[in-house]
Formats: C-alpha cells, structure tokens, sequence
C-alpha cells in the first residue's frame, strides 16, 4: 500500500466548500512568501498569489507521518484523520444547512472536528510543541491525540451563532489555521497573540470564528461575555474547566442575521490576521480585506456579538431526573452544585491605598494588587484562599475549644465522631468540589512565591515548615512566615492546598 505523505491540514472537501460556483479551484496568498538576497543587495520576492487545486495546497510532507528506523508510517494520516474527515464532513455540511435533526445527530461530532481541525495544523502543531520542546515527532503525535476534544466543553456551553453571507457580494474565506480565536483586546501585535500563540477560549471575552462554507461561518461566544460585553475580556469565564461533561440544547443556534459585504470583510480581516502562512478565497479580491475594513481590531468585535434578544435558549439552570429518582443538577456554567453565597463578597470599587487588599491577602492595597492589571489579580468577588483558612482554622478551633492551656492529648482524647463531622462539614462548606482556584491563586506576575508540600504534624510543623523559609531569600524569614495567628493561617493554606 502506498504511504500517504502529502498531509492535507485542512481537509480538500473543506475547502471546497469555499468555491465559485462552477468554479474547482481557490485564490490562495502567501503571507510569509519565500525572499532571495541578490548578490547586489535586492531582495526578490517569490510568488505570493497562485491559483492551485485543492490536492496541492494548505498540506506538507510528513506533517503526521511517524518514523520508526528507515520506516514511515502514515496511519495517522490514513486512520485517525481519514475517519475524523469523513464524519466532519458530515457535521460541517449539517450545520451549513437547517435541518434541526441533523444539528442534533451531528452536534458532537461538529465539535470534535473544530478541536482537532485547532491542533493540527502548522501553527497549531507549532504551539504544542512550544509546550513541550523536545518532543519528537512521533510524541509530538502521540501528545495532538491525548488532547483531544480539550476544548469541546467551552464550546459547546458557548453562545453559538451561525451568520450567513448569501446576501453579500463578499464570501468568507479559510485559512491555513481555520479555527481563528478574537478577542478584542488582544490585538495581533500582542503577546498573548505571538506566533504560535492564541489567546485562550477560556477568557470571557475570546470567540471561536469557524468558517463552515462560503456563505456560513459559526461563532462560539462566551455566555457572560455574549450577556454583558463590558465584562473584563481578558479573565477567565467562570468555572473554565476543559475535559469534563456538560449537558446542553444542541438545538440552541441562532441563525438570523445576514451580514452586509462590510461585515463579512471585517470577519475575513480576523482570520486573515490570525493566519499562520496561507488564506484561500473563491476570489482573489477578497484575499485583502484591509483595503475595505478601516476600523480598528476592538472595534471588529460589534460584528461578532450575537444579538442580545436571541440569548434566551441559553444559560439557566438544568434538573433531569433519572429513572431510579436521583437527580442531575447544573447552572449554566457547568457547575453540578449551587453557590454558596458565604463564599462571595462585592469587591471595593475603589479601594484607597491604605485600604485592605479586595483579594483578600491580608495586604494593604497599595502594596498588593494596585500595580497589577485586573487580569494578573486574584479574584475580588470571592472569599480568598486566607480567607476560607482563616475560617477553617477558627472553625476548627471552636468545634475542638482549642485553648492555650489545652495540650494536643487532650485534644485527641474529647474527640468525637459529632466533632469530626463538623470539621467535614465545614471543610466541605469552604472547599466545594467545583472551586475554581485558578481564579484564586496568584497569577504568574514575577513575585516569588513557594509551597511548603512537607511534614504537617503539630510536633514537627515547627520545624520543618519554619526552617523551610531559610531557604528563601527574596525576603526576610519574619515576613513570610510570621510568629503570629496570621502567619499559621497562611501555614496552614499551604497545607491542605
């Protein structure tokens, strides 16, 4: 059998789904073409524009090929993408059309295929890579396929909109990259931004464009994003947790709006933007959006918001009740168990220096997240790690009546089952199982900061939890661990963390 080298990341039936009718070929752009230095000191610029077949382009030799001695083995190729394209296809040519059955058949399948169609490409490839240097290119293989369906979970609790452009003289066009992620305030030229990165679906203000056609393409929003579109783009949505189950209407999609030629442009500039190498078209004018688009990449964002008076079959609350009478409970980010209202608090709105920190450190403002962006503080709107151990410590204390005079036999001696229950309860009421404490933990800023993982018997805590901040010294011991209720406080955070 013949080995399949030439790696088509962007499957040909996919593209073409962006031809001119009676058309067969597409109008590709090179935006990084090849450059030769002339001995004089001219650059040459090789062809940028071309006119190929589907067979010869957005594919590479040995993209997906694994290499075991002198031998080459194309199953990837052949097996795992040959059956993922055959069964997207299907999903993507569903959700082209309006028949809500189909949307509900191929519903999952559609979003296995936008995940996959994310990491295989050059630049998807490219990031993956970036996580893990020294892959090889058989574990770079091996990697792609363990994170598969990684994002199909936000997606899927996303707003999702299919807009039409058969009422405009501009098509959509695809890219080397098809699955382009926008958020207004992440602009190209930022670092969130730099080859190979993208901003992450997990921020509120991020949207998935995802061609689907020439005249349709899907955008993913974010529900508290799509409800308030002056929510801080750049932190993450509530209980942004991949690989996990979520139930949903997979009948939820809003197909109304028909774009004008300006804003199909306007989406084309986005995924234009947020190729890697190669954009295709079923016309060669629709290559250069910049010539018509003049806003600026904020301002892209009102043509992606979905319209406010359709957001109702999103969101709310879901109970389903199994025939053995248990019941399935979820709120509309996915969470299996309600908030609990103990563990919010209404954040200052505008604390003055010397006023505590809102995140709850213990720290006076202008010391701790003043100087901070609001995306590089920890959460203001929830009880803070410090917090909730401040409170187990003191619950603790009141349910065992920890006193000064007490030693730590007699502590063992008077407990009972009853005390041992209030303390799980109480653990328990502060440490649901579903906290987010990525929202909670300090965000990488550049201050030093440790986690005490050793001994955490009363006896040897002394010792070992105190003599570890020798170690230290981007500051003095007394400032890290102090000899103080405070100090065992945050102890005891690094403790059961």
């Amino acid at each position: 059998m013949s080995q399949s080298r030439n790696n088509h990341y962007v499957p040909q039936w996919h593209q073409e789904g962006f031809f001119e009718p009676g058309k067969d070929k597409l109008a590709y752009l090179d935006l990084k073409p090849d450059r030769k230095v002339l001995a004089d000191g001219r650059v040459i610029t090789f062809n940028d524009r071309f006119t190929h077949p589907t067979s010869q382009c957005f594919c590479q030799k040995d993209l997906y090929s694994t290499f075991f001695g002198t031998s080459v083995n194309d199953e990837i190729e052949r097996r795992l993408f040959g059956d993922i394209d055959r069964r997207g296809s299907h999903a993507v040519r569903a959700f082209a059309a309006d028949d809500v059955d189909e949307w509900r058949t191929q519903f999952q399948t559609l979003f296995e295929y936008i995940d996959i169609q994310k990491i295989r490409t050059p630049k998807g490839l490219d990031w993956l890579k970036a996580q893990y240097p020294t892959l090889t290119q058989n574990d770079l293989m091996f990697e792609m396929q363990g994170i598969r369906m990684m994002h199909c979970t936000i997606w899927v609790e996303a707003v999702r909109e299919i807009v039409s452009a058969e009422s405009s003289d501009v098509k959509f066009i695809v890219s080397d990259h098809p699955v382009t992620i926008y958020n207004y305030a992440a602009p190209p030229q930022a670092s969130l931004c730099a080859y190979p990165l993208d901003p992450t679906i997990a921020l509120k203000a991020s949207q998935t464009i995802f061609p689907l056609t020439r005249d349709f393409c899907l955008i993913l929003s974010n529900l508290e994003y799509a409800q308030d579109p002056a929510t801080e783009p750049l932190r993450k949505r509530t209980f942004a947790r991949n690989f996990r189950s979520s139930v949903v209407r997979a009948d939820a999609l809003i197909r109304t709006r028909k774009l004008s030629a300006h804003e199909v442009a306007k989406i084309n500039l986005i995924i234009k933007a947020r190729a890697g190498r190669y954009v295709a078209a079923g016309r060669k004018e629709w290559l250069y959006p910049e010539t018509t688009v003049s806003e600026s990449w904020s301002d892209l964002r009102e043509t992606l918001l979905p319209p406010k008076d359709k957001l109702w079959n999103f969101g709310g609350e879901i109970f389903m009740r199994y025939e053995d009478g248990s019941v399935h409970y979820q709120d509309e980010f996915g969470r299996t168990e309600k908030e609990w209202e103990l563990l919010k608090k209404t954040p200052p709105e505008a604390p003055r220096p010397q006023d505590p920190c809102g995140c709850g450190s213990g720290n006076r403002f202008e010391v701790c997240c003043k100087g901070k962006p609001s995306e590089l503080r920890p959460t203001w709107s929830e009880v803070s790690i410090r917090e909730r151990n401040i409170m187990l410590y003191n619950g603790i204390a009141n349910v065992l009546d920890l006193r000064s005079d007490k030693d730590w036999l007699t502590v063992r001696r008077e407990l009972t089952d009853e005390k041992i229950s209030k303390v799980y309860s109480l653990y328990r009421m502060l440490w649901p199982l579903e906290t987010d404490l990525l929202q909670l933990l300090p965000k990488p800023d550049g201050t030093v900061r440790a986690v005490y993982t050793g001994s955490i018997h009363p006896d040897a805590i002394t010792e070992f939890a105190l003599g570890a901040s020798l170690y230290l010294s981007a500051a003095p011991v007394g400032s890290i661990f102090r000899p103080d209720v405070d100090a065992l406080n945050e102890m005891y955070f690094l403790l059961i963390w």
